[in-house]
């Protein structure tokens, strides 16, 4: 079940479960370089700290051996989920004596989420510092060298295990001119590194396991997880190779303010986690690991402003304030206590509560309108950041944002009950009601849902967006007759329902864009919003049709960010852990496939 070559370093990086390395395959200039990551400090930077060489041994006219640069071209890297294997291709030129070809590899393994192990016979690695002002190294003693980055505020531990180890670093008054560390092993026999990265001090240890043990124990880990992760049938399994991976992959330990492991969009460049993306996270996980779920759920109540206001999003050392995302907490925890009675305890009710309590007052008191209706302050707080209902600018008054908190309000009244908080639970109802008829008396234009610009005081009249057909998410809440023209809508080939879901943005309208991100490709939250939303109604068989239409889009394509939604092609970040999720989910929540 296990060594999958699934890890292709350009559009899929090598990490593991909790770690914040992370290897990847760059090409800069035209030349390809593999870099060593410490994405700390989220995407404010690529985290680019090591740049990987490989040599080889090459006997010089003199007969002594010496070490040759490898053109990356000339290696094949062969990535699992637990370890990356790179070996030397045919080489023409003469090597020095008794070495093949096949005997030239070198092997990179997660000893475990702080430690990286590095093996190579007959190959030889050079790491080449990304060196700034004041980073240092010296050797704390024998086979022992510590890193200490002042521009990242991290250190790395560097260990000789076997073989040799070559620190070139000059000195000059307050730091090091540059940073370079080479490791090889002599006559064929290999070499053996660790590095850690740490804030202050090292893991207290006496030894290192060996590579083939814990190659082994990663085995078991994640092998454990795939299985737990749900049963999918064969025709899926190689989607689900893939989504597995990813999932795991893409998580970070609890660290600086992250207080619960966080499941990362990606490893590649967008290295934070946004204050909805955890939701569809969180319903993935509420099966196989429920603790982890029920963490993903809480991950920004840690960081909840004073006014209710969750962060955009949050990595170990920022939380950003300058947007927020939908309100989409009372349907997602609706979603979690169907799928396990895990999320019904009452103590964890009560802590839902309380939070999501606080996030709907803010939308409720800080960002109402004079129409009664709150408002998003830009596109990114929809999450729909370019979608086309903010073509004329903000604050934009917005029927989907109406939507989710009149379920919010629903949710907190019905869980307020729950805990015998019946005047709370009166006023959450009262809110939802009144908010439900604001929704259909305002913004309901006669046969369709409209956002208002208050700026310009005017209809946005531009574009025809998906957005504007979230609502269904209300079900019968909704009139009859308001409902079933968003259904309609949906189901219409000419509008929305393409042949890989449902487009962002309607097939016919003139600002469609098939690589448009919000305006035109379809994204795997959406899908799985109004999935959930139209079998929870009745419409099952149109739910079932979105559902296969959508999963072959990742299956073929991969786990992209989002897809065309006539061709099915993956769109920008190849790797992304929420379209893994959704994938499982789908096949996972008693769909008919």
């Amino acid at each position: 079940m296990i060594d999958r070559e699934i890890v292709d370093l350009k559009t899929i990086p090598f990490s593991r479960f909790g770690t914040f390395f992370v290897i990847s395959l760059y090409e800069e200039a035209e030349e390809k370089a593999l870099y060593l990551r410490d994405i700390r400090g989220g995407d404010a930077s690529l985290g680019k700290q090591f740049r990987i060489e490989f040599l080889e041994p090459i006997n010089n006219q003199e007969g002594s051996l010496e070490w040759k640069l490898i053109n990356i071209d000339d290696l094949k890297i062969k990535g699992t989920e637990i370890s990356l294997e790179v070996t030397r291709k045919c080489n023409k030129n003469k090597v020095s004596d008794g070495i093949e070809d096949n005997q030239q590899h070198m092997y990179f393994c997660f000893e475990d989420e702080d430690t990286l192990r590095i093996e190579g016979v007959n190959m030889a690695i050079r790491m080449k510092y990304l060196h700034k002002k004041y980073d240092n190294i010296y050797e704390i003693k024998k086979d022992n060298w510590e890193l200490c980055s002042y521009s990242k505020e991290l250190r790395f531990g560097i260990w000789r295990l076997q073989g040799e180890l070559n620190v070139d670093a000059p000195w000059e008054s307050i730091g090091n001119t540059k940073i370079e560390i080479t490791a090889f092993g002599k006559k064929e026999e290999p070499f053996d590194i660790a590095i850690e990265s740490y804030k202050v001090i090292a893991k207290s240890r006496n030894s290192f396991p060996p590579l083939k043990d814990i190659m082994e124990k990663n085995k078991k880990e994640y092998d454990d997880w795939y299985k737990k992760i749900g049963d999918v049938p064969a025709y899926y399994e190689k989607g689900k190779h893939y989504a597995s991976y990813l999932t795991w992959t893409n998580f970070v330990k609890p660290e600086g303010l992250l207080k619960y492991p966080a499941m990362y969009m990606t490893k590649n460049w967008m290295t934070n986690v946004w204050s909805w993306d955890n939701c569809f996270g969180a319903i993935f996980l509420a099966h196989s690991h429920p603790e982890l779920a029920y963490g993903q759920f809480m991950m920004f109540s840690n960081n909840q402003h004073e006014s209710g206001a969750y962060p955009d999003y949050i990595n170990d050392t920022y939380a950003s304030y300058s947007s927020a995302k939908p309100p989409i907490y009372g349907w997602t925890y609706d979603y979690l206590m169907k799928l396990n009675s895990y999320f019904s305890k009452p103590s964890r009710l009560m802590e839902v509560y309380e939070t999501v309590a606080k996030q709907t007052s803010f939308w409720l008191d800080n960002r109402q309108s004079y129409m009664g209706l709150p408002y998003y302050a830009h596109g990114n707080d929809s999450g729909w950041d370019n979608g086309t209902i903010f073509a004329l600018g903000i604050p934009v008054v917005a029927p989907d944002l109406a939507a989710f908190l009149i379920y919010q309000t629903d949710f907190l009244s019905r869980v307020a009950l729950k805990l015998n908080m019946k005047k709370e639970a009166e006023g959450w109802l009262c809110k939802s009601q009144s908010l439900l008829n604001n929704l259909e008396n305002t913004l309901w234009r006669g046969d369709r849902f409209a956002a208002y610009n208050l700026s310009l005081k005017k209809w946005v009249d531009t574009g025809d967006s998906l957005q504007l057909f979230l609502p269904v998410i209300l079900g019968k809440r909704l009139k009859p007759s308001i409902r079933e023209k968003l259904i309609d809508g949906l189901k219409d080939e000419n509008r929305f329902n393409a042949p890989f879901g449902l487009a962002t943005e309607a097939l016919s309208s003139d600002l469609i864009k098939y690589n448009g991100y919000w305006r035109g490709p379809v994204w795997a939250p959406v899908m799985l919003i109004f999935i959930e939303s139209l079998k929870r109604q009745g419409e099952d068989s149109f739910a079932n049709e979105l559902t296969k239409k959508f999963l072959e889009a990742p299956l073929s394509n991969g786990m992209a960010e989002n897809f065309d939604p006539i061709t099915g092609e993956g769109l920008v970040d190849p790797a992304f852990a929420w379209t893994s999720a959704v994938f499982m989910i789908l096949l996972t929540d008693k769909n008919d496939i």
